[in-house]
């Protein structure tokens, strides 16, 4: 495991090294020479990783989409089976097989009455308990009566209904980055106005990776999130280099968009901070 993370972390920094010294066509030779060395240790170190095309936890692989009329084709296997007429016990095992992070803890959707400011906090079981909880005199950062609540199959039901046993609008988030600083998935957020044009010029660069990805719109309708699941967990730090040259093939095969929509790595760092 170690040696191929050496190896595609190696093939990474070749692909971002300075050219050779020498004349124009002979560097440019040279570099190409270097490049395509370099993607084909990634391919090879992604297929040793699980990473290939057909592996199931993939789930599905998007086929340069045409937004108003995606295009998916379902993955072989058990997962891919799973359908809106199956039981919520299997639709709730396929959540749990891809989007797989900490299970101690899980942040929740908040939205402010008053302010009509939202984000994600982690879902407490004191939170606004009279004598425990004392928001927001003391932050949940501060606070010794911290209880947090872990990740049950209860709680992939209510996210998947949208509501919790009252009735109240019910939205779970994940902590991707596991506490050996590893990780099942790769998302990568893209957001504002050209995101549908930088999101297919991204995928587009996917596909000669041969890995298996998945696209989604997200909550706003405005944006859209990439999604590459593993079969095993990898260190976050070499899924987000994975994610970042991907990001650097797409600018320089398509230098005409830009990708400023673009906004983040999930996950957003490569260790936990100490």
């Amino acid at each position: 495991f170690r040696t191929r993370h050496r190896a595609w972390k190696a093939a990474l920094a070749t692909l971002h090294s300075a050219a050779p010294v020498g004349d124009g066509n002979d560097v440019e030779t040279r570099r190409n020479q270097a490049r395509n060395r370099a993607r084909e240790e990634i391919r090879e170190s992604a297929g040793n990783y699980g990473l290939s095309r057909g592996r199931t936890w993939a789930a599905v692989r998007t086929q340069r989409p045409t937004f108003g009329e995606p295009r998916a084709v379902l993955m072989t296997g058990e997962e891919a089976s799973v359908n809106n007429r199956s039981s919520a016990e299997a639709k709730i095992a396929l959540f749990r097989s891809l989007f797989r992070g900490r299970d101690d803890v899980y942040p929740r959707r908040f939205e402010s009455r008053t302010t009509g400011k939202s984000g994600y906090a982690p879902a407490c079981a004191n939170e606004w308990v009279t004598g425990l909880c004392e928001k927001p005199r003391i932050k949940c950062a501060e606070c010794p009566n911290r209880r947090f609540l872990s990740v049950t199959d209860d709680v992939i039901r209510r996210h998947l209904s949208g509501q919790d046993d009252d009735g109240r609008d019910f939205v779970m988030g994940v902590y991707p980055m596991l506490l050996d600083e590893t990780c099942f998935f790769l998302a990568v957020d893209f957001d504002k106005l050209h995101w549908q044009e930088d999101a297919t010029a991204f995928l587009e660069t996917w596909h000669t990776t041969n890995l298996s990805v998945a696209m989604e719109r997200s909550r706003s309708g405005n944006g859209g999130h990439v999604w590459l699941f593993f079969e095993e967990a990898i260190p976050a730090g070499l899924a987000r280099n994975l994610g970042s040259h991907i990001l650097t093939e797409t600018m320089e095969r398509r230098p005409d968009i830009g990708l400023d929509s673009y906004d983040r790595l999930f996950p957003n760092q490569d260790t936990l901070p100490q």
